[in-house]
């Protein structure tokens, strides 16, 4: 299997004293589980331009009409394939496959348009959640050249947002061809998980990826950890807390039933974010709410 997304992606347990197969089977079902919950950044990306295409689209003839139509369908198929299937399962590999075939053919059909390129985009994650078993790197090594082309086409058109999803996926991706590699060719892995930490940099250092940022820092983060930088990957951490965590309205000492339980609400709903992963983060690695958090908003919390 293989593939995806990075949410807690930790993709380090420490040492299995089994063989190496052992290992990287080990290391894998890790990076799924954390992987799998999130680079629907990918997918989400997909359906937030396609939601602006259509409504530019309804004034278009009835080619293009063609085109939102069909391109809905397979974002349809996938979302389905996603939902519906197990990773690694024969359903979800076919259901992928009826997604990258269509997403070809409209991109041939539909050639430099709008529609044309978000099909690029959801055909190189149709073949990133296609998963590769261990041992073959087949899927994943397409879905890095789509990506790769996704993010060459959004440089031209200089939207960093578009940009930033794209290396963040090659990203996720490069670090699924580190885990797959790892039994076999122990260098191969290293140089991905480089790969990998090159493409968040270039996240990092886009003016206008909003949250994506954040997001590459968390995987930066995790990188330096599962490589034995700890203190970095705290910093780093720590950093994304503070940059982009929005501090909650701690409820006074007398507040009411109400307002402490919008605040609780506020606070389950704050995990979701990337600022709420760091801080999932830095509790696991044993830093102390106190050393991430205000005072005041650690007692309301403990108070709950």
């Amino acid at each position: 299997m293989a593939t995806t997304s990075k949410r807690n992606t930790k993709i380090s347990r420490q040492e299995l004293e089994t063989n190496e197969v052992l290992e990287a089977t080990d290391h894998l079902a890790i990076f799924l589980r954390i992987h799998g919950q999130k680079i629907l950044i990918g997918a989400s990306i997909v359906l937030v331009i396609y939601i602006g295409f259509v409504l530019w689209n309804q004034k278009k003839e009835g080619r293009l009409r063609e085109a939102s139509d069909r391109y809905f369908a397979i974002s349809q198929d996938y979302e389905k394939a996603m939902n519906d299937s197990q990773w690694g399962t024969t359903e979800r590999k076919d259901g992928m496959k009826k997604v990258i075939a269509e997403a070809e053919q409209i991109q041939k059909d539909f050639a430099n348009t709008a529609v044309a390129r978000n099909a690029l985009y959801l055909q190189a994650n149709a073949y990133f959640y296609s998963g590769d078993d261990l041992g073959t790197v087949t899927n994943t090594q397409e879905a890095i050249k789509l990506f790769t082309e996704y993010a060459d086409k959004a440089a031209q058109e200089g939207d960093d947002f578009e940009q930033a999803g794209a290396l963040l996926a090659l990203g996720y991706a490069q670090e699924n061809l580190s885990v797959l590699s790892k039994a076999t060719n122990e260098a191969g892995s290293k140089q991905a998980l480089a790969a990998a930490m090159e493409y968040y940099d270039r996240v990092v250092k886009l003016p206008k990826a909003g949250f994506l940022k954040y997001a590459a820092m968390n995987s930066k983060a995790r990188i330096l950890n599962e490589v034995g930088q700890r203190d970095k990957a705290i910093e780093l951490y720590k950093q994304v807390v503070k940059e982009n965590r929005e501090i909650l309205p701690v409820p006074a000492a007398d507040a009411n039933e109400r307002d402490r339980r919008v605040y609780a609400v506020r606070s389950a709903v704050d995990k979701f974010t990337t600022a709420g992963d760091a801080i999932t983060e830095l509790n696991r690695l044993g830093v102390p709410l106190e050393e991430i958090l205000p005072k005041e908003e650690v007692d309301a919390m403990k108070s709950l």
